[in-house]
C-alpha cells in the first residue's frame, strides 16, 4: 500500500491558553470544512521539519517557532495509508492566510482561521482526521 507522510502543527497562542484551528475548505476531497490543525503532505526530498516550517510560510502566511514532533500516528485511507508527526510550536503573531481558499496544485489554502481550545478538535475527530486525534491525546496526556 502506498505510504503518504504529512505533518501537522499544533500552534500555541504566545499565552499558551488557546491553539490555531484552521477551517479546511468546502472543496477537500477528504474533510470538507472541518476545523482543525495546519498541515502539509511531506514532499519526496523533504523533511519533516522542513515541510513543518513550510506549512507556517506558504498556509499561514508567517514563519512559526517549532520545538519538535510530540505525537506519530497513522491511518488506513484506502488508497494509502497516511503516516503523520504532529509538531508543537509557537505562534507570536496572527496568521495571514494567502490567496483564495481552496486546493491548488495538490495544495490546500484554509478558509479561515481561529484560536480555540482543544476541545474544539472533537469535531474533527469525529470526521476522521488524524491531526485531530493526535492533537486531542497529546493535550489529554
Amino acid at each position: 500500500m502506498k505510504r503518504v507522510r504529512a505533518v501537522s502543527l499544533l500552534l500555541l497562542a504566545h499565552e499558551g491558553s488557546h491553539l490555531l484551528l484552521v477551517k479546511r475548505p468546502q472543496t477537500d476531497q477528504e474533510l470538507p470544512g472541518v476545523w482543525g490543525l495546519p498541515a502539509a503532505t511531506v514532499g519526496e526530498d523533504e523533511t519533516e521539519m522542513a515541510a513543518a516550517s513550510r506549512v507556517g510560510l506558504e498556509k499561514l502566511g508567517v514563519p512559526v517557532s517549532l520545538e519538535g514532533v510530540v505525537a506519530r500516528g497513522q491511518q488506513d485511507r484506502g488508497a494509502h495509508t497516511l503516516e503523520m508527526a504532529l509538531f508543537l510550536g509557537l505562534l507570536t503573531v496572527e496568521p495571514v492566510l494567502p490567496g483564495s481558499s481552496g486546493s491548488q496544485e495538490d495544495k490546500t489554502l484554509y478558509e479561515a482561521w481561529r484560536w480555540d481550545t482543544g476541545e474544539a478538535l472533537e469535531e474533527g475527530l469525529s470526521k476522521g482526521s488524524l491531526c485531530c486525534r493526535l492533537a486531542l491525546e497529546f493535550l489529554k496526556g
